[in-house]
């Protein structure tokens, strides 16, 4: 450990030796050590590091060079100190464990997983967790009582813990800390039918290596043994404890789903070691867990023991830490079981702490024996443990804002007073009130309609700012109209009323409420005061609530003034002629998006009424010329067609029949018109313009409006499309399979192989260039019989497998560059090319991929499976995800949706981020963890990898 004086930058650092503050200004001795979050330093007063930590501040003082005014009286104070390592007799002993004075309460006891008090002694250990999906050794801190059980459980130095101790301590130990550990007993342990030694000792050595919580790489350690044994063995291993099961959480998993073979006295002895603080034993996973470390495994294992003898659980509970005894306690309240009394009073407040932040919440059942995910209420097992315990610690967290149903912490709630009610009801972290609910809150409460309104507009502007002061405020105000203190309107924003937001209805009606509330006078005050903001078009909320003509028109005439569709169309149909003055006045600026959107918006809201639309608005709307329609706009379109004036609709559709950019628009036209014939003239329009289709979303529309028509109007112009298979293939997304097949045989189309779907797309583009598919499930081709590409089991003979930590990489899949020669060129002299994964079921170190290149190997692996590598030269454009052509983009899907490809381009499912020389993409099918679907991209360099 490396040492170092500085001058101490705040007085908020505690020496621990005598745990007093050191002063700003003030010379300080930090001693580093590594701690979960890094490199950090413990801080001395000199004068104490000299009585008890000499040779730390001798190396330190020789670096310091700048004035030090107490320098010789430190350097005689040292000398007068027997140094540490002179009285240790030749022992060479480990920096820890150590102790120190606590400088605050914040750390957790490592053994029992209560606070260490601030100034009390801690015993200094280091102990391994995962940091970051790595495992790092840090610092961790016991009780000085706690301090014997956590030796003897993970002591494995040859020197003497208490004598280490008292080596390193630099305060005085408490005796209670102090244990002498007697040899473990030996207990001859029988074999493992079926499984030789040197293969048990293996799969236990990968075990205590895993760290993996669900399980994966214990998974794959266990591949090496048959189906039959792994859950026994997996008892075994727990049994005569060859793996940390204790400190495990994918071993508890395991253990777990191994029901069959459950072993009670294995499963006792692991609860009374597991320790009491495992979150980080997760790393970057998170317990599922009910209460503080607690774990669904877990309890899925008590609810095993103690239909299995609950007597003896009950019997070994005192030997558990204190989170497994509430764990413990939580399923036998939840099975209708008595709880020791001692234990009743903490469960209900660690089930009201945990209800509080997150409620309800989703479990597995253990009354069953199917585990099933149903809804834990704890207010009923919590009551019935300790009523007044589940009171108070609801009562606490409600007055710290620290709630998520509102219905739990109703008592409290309605006690509170307003100002102390209303802060909780904003800072709620999840507390997510609906404006009705609140009312309903304040009714009970008895409180004034006006006084609320008050009290939330004196609340700081940090807690103004979000959507639950929106909620409450508009709520509020509703309920007290006429008497709405001034200045409430005021504080509105109005972003809420946007009739595309999932509660745009519920909060167009809350406002229109509130505004009522405010009386015609200063609703029109408040119109023209926001005429003058940034953002004009809010005027247009008021005046959703009382139409002016005059001040409605002024929203357009700054130049500058943001202008907002949702806003714009509030007022209803009577804003239509205003639009359309203002969609003159400002030609093809910028400005007329929202001012055609907003018009789209109002004409839908005037068919919504039963008011028809003119036809020439389909011309201003730009149907038949959409670009890539929201789902919004095409659901006001479909309201807006109907109520188009019949004879209009029909001279628009004839209009455009030939002309028109995206003819499944003009289709759509056609499909509300009553004229058969150019219902007719439109679907061959479509046909004859078929590589024009932009929207397979408005084809659908369109067919679907047709409704029984569209079978026979597509069969009598089908032949205009003169065998068109990708045609055909994008009909398959709009009609039943049975219906493509009846216009493929009309066209005399025999069934294409997948093979040849593939190759008769890849001819729409005369710039093409050699890939090669992997097919995995033979569909396009069967593998070589004397080739090398397999996949899984074991590589090649001859093939060199890299390592980690002495353990070898898992074989991923091997292509024969003889079968490849394009991507051979790549590799003169070499003839396979093989990746290897560590823990490819964990997902974790996808980017930490080997590829191996082998000039001479011998024949596929044992348990390796062959595949097919197929070659297809197809168009370079279509690993670009803007391809247009419709030919590319179906080529596209078929290629991105098979096992992988070699050479071409990658295929991004985010962002570009090449790494070098492209080699191949893959995706699940070689029993890779690649996330939600996603894509393994293997470079020269190396490996990465997407998902969605």
């Amino acid at each position: 450990m490396s040492s170092e004086i500085e001058i101490a930058k705040s007085g908020r650092a505690a020496c621990r030796v005598c745990g007093k503050k050191i002063a700003k200004g003030e010379h300080r001795l930090g001693i580093e050590y590594e701690s979960e979050y890094g490199t950090s330093y413990r801080w001395h007063h000199l004068s104490c590091a000299a009585e008890r930590l000499p040779n730390e501040l001798r190396p330190a003082l020789d670096e310091w060079t700048d004035e030090l005014p107490q320098r010789q009286e430190l350097l005689t104070t040292m000398e007068g100190v027997d140094s540490p390592d002179a009285s240790s007799d030749g022992v060479d002993y480990p920096d820890y464990p150590s102790a120190s004075l606590a400088p605050s309460a914040r750390a957790r006891c490592t053994e029992c997983g209560e606070s260490i008090g601030k100034g009390d002694v801690r015993v200094e250990i280091e102990h391994e967790v995962e940091v970051n999906d790595s495992r790092r050794t840090v610092t961790g801190y016991l009780h000085p009582a706690c301090t014997p059980q956590w030796a003897r459980d993970n002591w494995t130095e040859a020197v003497s813990f208490a004598d280490t101790l008292r080596h390193n301590a630099t305060v005085d130990v408490p005796a209670a800390a102090f244990v002498e550990l007697a040899a473990a007993e030996v207990v001859e342990r029988p074999p493992f039918e079926g499984v030789d030694e040197r293969l048990l000792l293996s799969i236990a050595n990968k075990f205590r290596k895993a760290s993996d919580p669900n399980g994966f790489e214990h998974g794959e350690a266990l591949d090496a043994v048959d189906y039959a044994l792994r859950e026994p063995l997996l008892w075994y291993l727990a049994r005569h404890d060859l793996c940390d099961a204790h400190k495990d959480p994918g071993m508890w998993r395991l253990l777990a789903e191994a029901s069959e073979h459950f072993d009670l006295e294995a499963t006792v002895e692991l609860l009374c070691r597991v320790p009491a603080v495992f979150a980080a034993l997760y790393g970057s996973y998170s317990a599922d867990s009910i209460l503080p470390d607690w774990s669904s495994e877990l309890q899925s294992l008590v609810a095993q023991a103690l239909r299995a003898d609950e007597p003896r659980v009950r019997e070994r509970l005192s030997d558990m830490r204190a989170n497994v005894r509430r764990g413990v306690c939580l399923v036998l309240a939840m099975r209708g079981q008595s709880v020791p009394e001692p234990e009743r009073a903490p469960l209900a407040r660690a089930l009201a702490h945990r209800a509080a932040h997150d409620y309800p919440q989703y479990v597995d059942d253990v009354l069953d024996d199917d585990a099933e995910q149903r809804m834990f209420d704890p207010g009923p097992i919590a009551s019935a443990l300790d009523a007044e315990s589940w009171r108070q610690t609801l009562q606490e967290e409600a007055e710290r804002h620290q709630w998520y149903d509102a219905g739990l912490v109703r008592d409290a709630l309605l006690a509170m007073p307003r100002a102390t009610f209303i802060r909780s009801v904003l800072r709620a972290e999840g507390g997510d009130m609906e404006a009705a609910a609140f009312v309903r809150l304040c009714e009970d409460r008895g409180d004034s309609a006006p006084e609320l309104v008050e009290t939330l507009m004196a609340q700081p502007e940090d807690d103004r700012s979000g959507s639950h002061y929106e909620r409450m405020l508009t709520a509020t105000m509703a309920r007290c109209p006429g008497q709405v203190p001034p200045g409430a309107e005021d504080q509105l924003d109005f972003l809420a009323m946007n009739p595309d937001r999932s509660d745009g209805a519920e909060a167009i009606d809350r406002y229109d409420r509130a505004l009522r509330a405010l009386g015609d006078e200063r609703i029109d005050a408040l119109a023209r005061r926001l005429l003058k903001s940034h953002m004009a078009s809010r005027a247009a909320a008021p005046l959703s609530v009382r139409f002016d003509a005059e001040v409605y028109a002024q929203i357009f005439e700054d130049p500058k003034a943001y202008l907002s569709a949702s806003w714009l169309a509030l007022p209803g149909p009577q804003v239509v002629p205003h639009l359309l003055t203002a969609l003159k006045a400002v030609g093809e600026s910028d400005r007329s998006k929202p001012i055609l959107s907003a018009l789209m918006r109002a004409l839908a809201a005037a068919a919504t009424a039963g008011q028809p639309v003119d036809g020439p608005m389909l011309d201003l709307l730009g149907l038949g010329a959409l670009d890539d329609p929201s789902t919004a706009v095409l659901d006001q379109l479909g309201t807006i067609l109907p109520a188009v004036e019949p004879e209009a609709l029909a001279a628009f559709v004839r209009r455009h029949l030939d002309s028109a950019d995206r003819p499944e628009q003009i289709l759509w036209g056609a499909a509300h018109s009553r004229d058969t014939a150019l219902r007719g003239q439109a679907m061959a329009a479509l046909v004859d313009r078929r590589s024009s289709i932009d929207s397979i979303e408005i084809l659908r529309r369109a067919i679907g409006v047709l409704g029984a028509d569209a079978l026979p109007m597509l069969r009598e112009h089908i032949g205009r499309s003169n065998g068109d298979r990708t045609f055909l293939s994008r009909l398959e997304k709009v009609l039943s399979d049975k219906d493509v097949a009846t216009l493929a045989e009309a066209q005399g189309l025999a069934e294409e192989s997948p093979l040849q779907t593939m190759q008769r797309l890849a001819e729409a583009s005369r710039k093409r260039e050699r890939i090669y598919v992997f097919d995995t499930d033979r569909s396009l081709a069967s593998p070589r019989p004397d080739g090398l590409t397999c996949h899984g089991g074991a590589a090649p003979a001859g093939v060199h497998v890299p390592t980690h930590d002495g353990e070898p990489l898992s074989h991923i899949l091997t292509l024969d560059l003889q079968e490849a020669p394009e991507l051979g060129a790549l590799y003169p002299g070499k003839r396979a090319l093989s990746l290897f994964l560590r823990s490819p079921g964990r997902g974790t170190f996808n980017d930490e991929g080997v590829v191996v290149l082998t000039a001479e190997p011998g024949a596929r692996g044992q348990g390796s499976k062959p595949f097919a590598l197929v070659a297809l030269d197809v168009p370079t454009s279509v690993f670009s995800s803007r391809a247009r052509k419709a030919e590319i983009k179906q080529l596209r899907g078929l290629l991105f949706n098979r096992a992988g490809y070699a050479l071409g381009e990658p295929m991004w499912i985010q962002s570009s981020d090449p790494q070098g020389q492209f080699l191949f993409q893959f995706d699940d099918h070689f029993d890779v963890n690649l996330g939600d679907s996603g894509e393994m991209y293997v470079w020269s360099s190396g490996t990465s990898w997407q998902c969605y």
